[in-house]
This record gives structure tokens, sequence and C-alpha cells, in this order.
């Protein structure tokens, strides 16, 4: 249970003494709430507990919410690990939709919200229902899960469609959306400041190439995994311009990668890239503003360090740089391969480097193991890089990739 400052226990306390809810200031109360945000359970019983106590708890409970098919257990494994550790308050459309008809008042709590297109016509009116009556969404997330665009009914396309123009809402993430509508990613790009793109089409039409082109208000841009058509649209000269993103993140094994990066290389600050196995160095083009760089490796079985990072890094400006390297544990996890000396810090920029190994499928049961791997780990990148500042850590990775977007 979340810590209630001291000064707040003191002055219920001393309210105690009326022995009424009803004197305690709704910004005390409201206060006292706030403390408990992330505790659902207590939040439930504060809901309870006195009228007073109601709407600031449930402001709490309704804020965050996944609606899921009723089918939602037999989604395929490539579905489920978007998902995967989510803990995201989940219900099933319809069971919403009843919820709003019951209790309307409810709908204005809801802030930020995940959908899965529905696959079946009865839950098509209930999403529909649901997407009219919250007026404050501000982050929404959309997943397809092998439903696409076309196959919607036009009653759950024109409420998504509104949501979309509404000035509350700033973050959009669209997931396995197959045959998203040209016109709708054209108004998005103009409007939203966080948009991500994870395996998703654009159903490209007749566009017309404008001579002035609009500038995008984006400020964090998320490209992931998406087909060559959709980084096409997005970077031609239909779209608008990519000239306010400060934030990006991108896969470099993607043949628009430095196309991408150039787009947005007078504003970019932070920047995160997937690098897969990393076998071979890359470039990156003039990025000016450039601040921070994370470099999101996979090295599958092998332990040892990939042979093109030290010549990304001898290439690299002067940026504070994370190499993180995503790992499962093996049954027997043996020791990282000393290579030696890759890479010494006469050889470029950068000073300081943070290093960190993340575990993909943490477990209790082989914590040993996990310590043998990390203990090897440092070893190998302390020989490899020398003269540059090293600091080390190690993560579990439990959140999903939902639970990542900003």
């Amino acid at each position: 249970m979340s810590t209630i400052p001291s000064e707040l226990i003191v002055a219920l306390d001393t309210l105690r003494i009326s022995d009424s809810v009803s004197a305690i200031p709704s910004e005390l109360i409201a206060a006292i709430v706030d403390e408990l945000k992330h505790d659902r359970a207590s939040l439930k019983s504060c809901s309870v507990v006195a009228v007073p106590f109601c709407a600031p708890s449930q402001r709490h409970l309704f804020r965050t919410m996944w609606l899921h098919r009723e089918n939602w257990k037999f989604y395929t494994g490539l579905q489920q690990e978007l998902h995967k550790g989510t803990t995201i308050p989940s219900g099933t459309i319809k069971r919403l939709a009843s919820l709003l008809l019951e209790s309307p008042h409810l709908a204005q709590y809801i802030r930020d919200l995940t959908i899965d297109l529905p696959d079946s016509a009865d839950e098509d009116i209930p999403l529909a229902h649901i997407l009219q009556e919250v007026p404050n969404i501000e982050r929404l997330v959309i997943s397809g899960l092998g439903v696409r665009w076309n196959d919607l009914s036009q009653a759950v396309v024109s409420t998504i469609l509104d949501v979309f123009a509404r000035p509350s809402l700033k973050g959009l993430h669209l997931l396995n959306v197959q045959h998203f509508p040209e016109a709708a990613i054209l108004r998005v790009l103009s409007s939203m400041e966080v948009l991500s793109l994870h395996n998703s089409t654009v159903n490209v039409g007749e566009t017309v190439e404008h001579a002035t082109r609009t500038v995008s208000n984006l400020d964090h841009l998320i490209l992931s995994r998406n087909p060559p058509s959709t980084y096409d649209f997005i970077l031609s000269s239909c779209t608008p311009k990519l000239g306010n993103v400060r934030k990006l993140r991108l896969d470099t094994s993607h043949f628009t990668f430095e196309r991408t990066l150039s787009s947005v290389a007078t504003t970019l600050v932070d920047l995160e890239l997937t690098c897969d196995q990393l076998n071979f160095p890359f470039d990156l083009p003039s990025l000016p503003q450039l601040r921070s760089l994370m470099l999101r490796i996979f090295p599958g079985i092998s332990r040892r360090i990939p042979g093109g990072l030290p010549g990304v890094i001898a290439r690299l400006p002067r940026v504070s740089l994370t190499v993180v390297f995503a790992i499962k544990i093996r049954l027997v996890e043996g020791q990282w391969v000393e290579e030696g000396q890759l890479l010494t810090q006469n050889d470029c920029q950068l000073e300081a480097i943070h290093c960190q190994l993340l575990f993909l499928d943490p477990r209790p049961s082989k914590a040993l193991t996990r310590d043998t791997a990390f203990d090897s780990f440092c070893v190998a990148m302390r020989a490899a890089l020398v003269g540059f500042q090293l600091e080390f850590s190690r993560v579990d990775e439990e959140q999903s990739y939902i639970g990542r977007l900003p």
C-alpha cells in the first residue's frame, strides 16, 4: 500500500473528532486518494467508504483501460507477446459499454484507452458507443489483431475518426493495423504529438503533392517492423514534414533507416535504435542536436560482443550512450567470449558508456545463472572497450511492448 504523508495523517486524526467525513475538505480527500493512485485495491476500498471519496477514487480507477474482445484467450502467440506482462486494467468491450450505460459519468475519467478492433458484428456497436461517450481521451492504442481496417463497420470507423479530431488526443499507437486509411494518417501526422506504428500498413490512394508542405506537430515518433510502403508514405512529399521530432525509436534493419534519420536530423535529441544482432557497423547522418542514444541489441544465443559495435561507437558524436544487450537465459549459461581490446577511448569522441544486460525471460529460479551471465558480460565489455568510463546495470524486461509505449 502507498505511504500517506504524515501531515495528512495528522490532519485526519484531528478531523476524526467531528466523526464526520463531510467535514474533510474535498482538496484534502483528493490529496489522500492521489497518494494511492498506483494501489488499485486501496482505491476500490476508498470508492465505497463514503460518497466524498467515490469520485476521486474512480478518477484513478478508470483513467487507464484496455478493452479486449470476448475471445481474447485465443489470440495468437505473436499478438499475446505485445500484451505480455501488461498491468493495464482490462475488460471486454461489451462489459464497459454496459457499465457506461449504468454509470455514464465514468466516461469522463477515461484518459488512456487501449482497444482491440472487434472481429464480430455484435461488438461493433458497443465499441462505437464507448468511443462516442468518452470525451477526454489523451492517449489511444489501437490493436488490429488480424482485423483489417476495411473489415470494420462504418459505425466503428466513424467514431474512431471522430476521436482523432478531438483536441484532447495527443498520442496514438497503431499495432498490427492493416489498410489504415491515407486520410486518417495524414490527419494524425498533422495533429498528434506522439505517434507509433508497429507492423501496420497504409491504404494509399491517389495522393497529391503540394508545393508547400505543412509541418507535423509530432514530437515523438516510433516506427517498428512496418513494411516498406508505410515508411515510403510517411517520408513522401505528400505528408507533412517531420520538422519537430525530438524523440525517435527506429529499426536499423530497414532500408529506409538513414533516410528516416535524415528527415528529422535538425531537431532530433533522443534516439533509440533496435539493431538486432549488429553484425556490421552503420553510419549515422549528421544529427547536430542529438544528446542521447540507445542501441538495443538482440544477440540471440551468442555470448560475444557483436562485430559491428566497435565501428558504430567509433563513428558516434559526443552523446550520452546506452548499449542494451537483450538476452534470454540458456539452460547452461556459459561465459561471454573475451575478445580482448576492440576499441579504445582515444579512437572516438565518447568518454562514457552505459552497458546494460536486459533479461527477456526473468525467472527467480535462474538467479545464479543470471549472475554468471552478468559478471562475464561485464568482464568482456571492460576488456573490449579500453579507457572508457563504463557503467553497468542489469534489468528484467517486465513490461509488454504496449507497456513501453509513451
